[in-house]
């Protein structure tokens, strides 16, 4: 108990830190890091129809930033796994992620590392893809986000042609 009242405080204070424009939903968490998504840049895949000269939403995926915060346990968890000490400093990671509906798979780009004073670490263009596995981390972020895009179709689809 006394873990997750850590992790609580140490979330609320990371999340001071984030960019102003940014507006950070919870996710889920457990006792290692917690996940967050941008509400206000949450949006279906798009694109642009020529003849039309519109925005046509692809409602099958979903785009959004991600933010992962670390507890410094996990931070040396990753630094040990790794090799790298410059790991021991991570307090979060921003990214940008596409969940596929239908398929089931989550799709990771565009990662930025953090340390508590909000200073870059590292930054990762590489793409990663997944399959979503029940009961996992990946589950509950599928669970989260498709109902938030369904409670919330209006905001959604304004995003993907305003944004």
């Amino acid at each position: 108990m006394k873990r997750i009242s850590i992790l609580t405080l140490a979330l609320m204070l990371l999340l001071n830190c984030t960019a102003f424009a940014a507006n950070w939903a919870w996710i889920d968490s457990n006792d290692k890091t917690g996940f967050f998504f941008d509400t206000d840049t949450i949006k279906y895949s798009s694109y642009h129809s020529v003849p039309s000269n519109k925005i046509i939403s692809i409602k099958n995926t979903i785009c959004f930033w991600e933010k992962m915060v670390y507890t410094s346990e996990a931070a040396n968890h990753v630094a040990d796994q790794t090799g790298e000490e410059k790991w021991r400093n991570v307090a979060y990671v921003v990214s940008y992620v596409s969940l596929d509906k239908e398929g089931k798979y989550l799709s990771v780009s565009d990662s930025t590392f953090y340390n508590q004073n909000g200073d870059v670490i590292d930054q990762s263009a590489n793409t990663s893809t997944a399959r979503i596995i029940p009961g996992t981390m990946g589950d509950s972020i599928y669970q989260v986000i498709t109902n938030y895009a369904k409670n919330n179709d209006f905001l959604v689809e304004w995003n993907t042609t305003h944004i």
